[in-house]
């Protein structure tokens, strides 16, 4: 059983829980009604065609025997984490077709890009 000032403050504690809910339940409900802007036609990509050739199976590898047959590889890791200047906020060249043609030209044949 509650003493008189424990239940004085059990009733504060519900009161300003229950008045905190109703002020973000208020804020809450006109933020339900926003939708996010239209996309116009002309600016949906059209969408991607199925390959054609079917599909490669996978095959049960070991981290040895994966990381033999991807050959030497290239770490693109961190670039897109830096959120002030994007992938070229520390001084990495950015991530184009032409850059990542040019690994492949120097040797790379496996390119680490985290997409976390």
């Amino acid at each position: 059983m509650l003493c008189a000032p424990n239940l004085a403050r059990a009733e504060r504690t519900i009161r300003s829980r229950r008045d905190a809910l109703t002020a973000l339940l208020a804020l809450a409900l006109p933020l339900s009604c926003i939708t996010p802007p239209q996309t116009p036609a002309s600016d949906v990509p059209p969408p991607i065609k199925p390959p054609t050739a079917a599909p490669e199976v996978m095959a049960e590898l070991d981290a040895w025997t994966a990381a033999a047959r991807m050959g030497i590889g290239v770490n693109i890791g961190n670039t897109l984490d830096n959120t002030t200047t994007w992938e070229t906020g520390w001084g990495n060249p950015p991530i184009t077709e032409d850059y990542v043609k040019a690994l492949a030209a120097m040797g790379f044949k496996t390119i680490r890009l985290p997409v976390a």
